[in-house]
């Protein structure tokens, strides 16, 4: 019997220290939104790609028919020389450029971005294509550009928004 409990002992250990040191979904999480605030962090960025990973039929409501994946077309034309800074404190400083929404002609709109996780994602509440606060997956980053995405409503979707860093 005693024989028998040794690796058993041994074995239950083993398991505590493994299951003590490994993370969790939820830690891994955090930790990939921890790296992307500090990959953003006081860094300007620029919307430079919009596409879909299925084809979509973007505009519903009209009577084209469309079925595609490549949606830059469909950028807003005030987006593309906004310059998005991510400062450290929770601000979003989104310099409109040239072009800027219609009706709102600030120079600077001030939002606030936030990052989250849970054990299956890391998200951003950042803003969509009107300005307005929106929740977005995290779904890569380098020190160069970041790409983000929505679930879109029919068919299991996404929708990615691709930023370039500005030098």
């Amino acid at each position: 019997m005693k024989k028998f409990l040794l690796p058993v002992a041994v074995g239950l250990v083993l398991f505590s220290i493994h299951s003590c040191t490994k993370d969790t979904g939820e830690e891994a999480q955090k930790k990939k939104a921890e790296e992307f605030r500090n990959t953003v962090k006081n860094k300007r960025y620029r919307l430079v790609d919009f596409y879909s990973d299925l084809p979509i039929d973007y505009i519903e409501n009209d009577t084209i028919v469309r079925s595609e994946t490549d949606l830059r077309g469909y950028i807003k034309p005030y987006l593309p020389d906004d310059e998005n800074l991510f400062d450290s404190t929770g601000l979003l400083l989104i310099n409109q450029g040239a072009n800027r929404i219609p009706g709102n002609d600030s120079l600077i709109l001030n939002r606030r971005y936030l990052l989250k996780w849970n054990a299956t994602d890391a998200s951003i509440d950042f803003v969509d294509y009107f300005y307005i606060p929106a929740n977005y997956k995290i779904f890569d980053y380098t020190p160069d550009h970041f790409t983000i995405y929505l679930n879109w409503p029919k068919g299991g979707a996404k929708l990615y928004s691709r930023f370039a860093i500005i030098p």
